[in-house]
């Protein structure tokens, strides 16, 4: 690893995931949403994160610190969540890789990891 990229939490943002990452986690894993759009009395925020999460859930993305599924990582202000950067063995420099994580404390997690790692190389 050549460099990292932390995304910078939001004030007054808790470090478990939000309510909205545990009702999407909780509906794609436990409710067959395919017939979530003839439901017309659902606000379409609700049913558009209903069928976001069931989506998601087909990758079954999982946390790199504690392996836990998740529907959205944390993200920044600009839309940028956890990014590695890595040198290549065929002359590819600083190739980006997203970090996929659950929540802000395993993002303080991993930036802790990345700070370990980048320090021993150094040394």
């Amino acid at each position: 690893m050549r460099a990292t990229h932390l995304p910078l939490r939001p004030p007054r943002t808790s470090l478990i995931p939000t309510l909205v990452e545990f009702a999407s986690r909780t509906l794609a894993a436990n409710f067959n949403l395919t017939e979530i759009g003839k439901a017309p009395e659902l606000p379409e925020y609700i049913r558009d994160k209903a069928i976001h999460a069931e989506r998601r859930h087909m990758w079954h993305d999982v946390c790199s610190i504690c392996q836990t599924w998740y529907v959205d990582g944390p993200i920044d202000e600009g839309g940028l969540g956890c990014i590695e950067w890595y040198d290549t063995l065929y002359g590819n420099d600083a190739v980006p890789i997203w970090r996929g994580l659950c929540s802000w404390g395993c993002v303080e997690k991993w930036d802790l990891s990345c700070d370990k790692t980048l320090r021993d190389k150094k040394e």
